[in-house]
């Protein structure tokens, strides 16, 4: 019910109305809004509830936007969440990490579960993040990771963020800081 409230109150920010940049107009309407199936999610078997399926898809989404080399995940059940990701870009190495110590190479950070302090992260962050995204999970319903997500949010580093109440996506690179609310 909390979260139908939510996208209620999200309607207006719906489609990427209000996103003056181009590529977050793109980033909204074609990889978090997208409603058309992709080749793969008739192979891809979600259990769960449609949340969890609609977070999945997601993923796969964002991988193929993306291709990037590694996904670092920082949570449990990894196993689902790397079938996902792994057919969105078949390049990409899935790795389930436990603490920041075990990073070496930055591309996509995906949290569910925090175990460390925003300026943990901002350090284990490379120096040039023009390629390092962070996706954080339950903004609003995990404590810890809502605290995460402000903390992160207020730092310089940080250029394009997008609230879609379910999660919340970081990009750090050299554009201008915009911070996006999507009805997701």
């Amino acid at each position: 019910m909390r979260y139908g409230f939510a996208r209620l109150l999200r309607l207006p920010y719906s489609c990427g109305f209000g996103a003056q940049s181009p590529s977050a107009f793109q980033f909204i309407n074609y990889v978090i809004s997208e409603k058309l199936p992709y080749y793969a999610y008739s192979d891809l078997n979600s259990e769960g509830s449609k949340c969890s399926q609609k977070m999945l898809r997601l993923y796969f989404r964002l991988a193929n936007f993306l291709q990037a080399k590694r996904w670092l995940y920082f949570g449990n059940d990894s196993e689902i969440v790397r079938q996902y990701v792994v057919s969105g870009c078949r390049k990409t190495q899935f790795c389930s990490l436990s603490s920041l110590k075990q990073v070496e190479d930055k591309s996509v950070m995906l949290i569910s579960e925090a175990n460390f302090t925003a300026q943990e992260l901002i350090a284990a962050l490379p120096t040039v993040p023009n390629q390092c995204v962070v996706v954080i999970e339950d903004i609003y319903r995990n404590k810890s990771n809502r605290m995460l997500w402000k903390s992160i949010l207020a730092s310089e580093h940080v250029s394009f963020s997008f609230d879609l109440y379910l999660c919340g996506i970081l990009f750090f690179d050299n554009r201008p800081k915009e911070n996006f609310v999507v009805n997701f």
